[in-house]
């Protein structure tokens, strides 16, 4: 069956701007307006493999902690463990045709964050694949310190 779609028409930058705000949002309906019924979401640091719109949208809604948004929630039978829900937040988009690439900075309320970069391909006017991956900051190796100059942390930079 057909889904039929309620959002306007927009162009495949304006769709991959969108995907962030929407979860954030949770705004799942409309997320499922912008991917295809046979959407595939791979992590392949996690080796995970998404296949269906259903499974997706299962996956965002059972996720303990939830979609993604800014809270943190006490993981009961265990003393100090918690389940926090990412917050993204869209650094920048680049791409073009049926590509593109976000670069995302993404924090959880325990204090740890990172970085994310995803991976859109477009099939006609939905997303057909996303890929994902996360990176944690690590410190510099000091043999490198002569020929490299250090970036301000997140938050501080100030382009070039």
């Amino acid at each position: 069956m057909k889904r039929e779609s309620k959002m306007p028409e927009m162009s495949h930058h304006q769709m991959v701007e969108s995907v962030t705000r929407l979860l954030r949002e949770r705004d799942f309906d409309g997320l499922d307006q912008l991917v295809h019924d046979d959407i595939v979401i791979e992590t392949p640091q996690s080796r995970e493999r998404i296949v269906g719109i259903a499974n997706n949208r299962a996956v965002i809604e059972g996720a303990p902690g939830g979609a993604p948004r800014s809270s943190a929630k006490k993981v009961h039978g265990s003393a100090d463990a918690w389940v926090a829900s990412p917050s993204f937040t869209l650094l920048r988009i680049a791409g073009s045709g049926d590509e593109y690439t976000t670069e995302e900075w993404v924090e959880y309320p325990n204090g740890e964050h990172g970085y994310g970069i995803s991976l859109y391909q477009f099939r006609g006017d939905k997303i057909a694949k996303v890929t994902y991956y996360f990176a944690a900051p690590f410190p510099a190796a000091e043999w490198r310190a002569s020929w490299v100059e250090m970036m301000p942390e997140h938050g501080q930079e100030t382009r070039r």
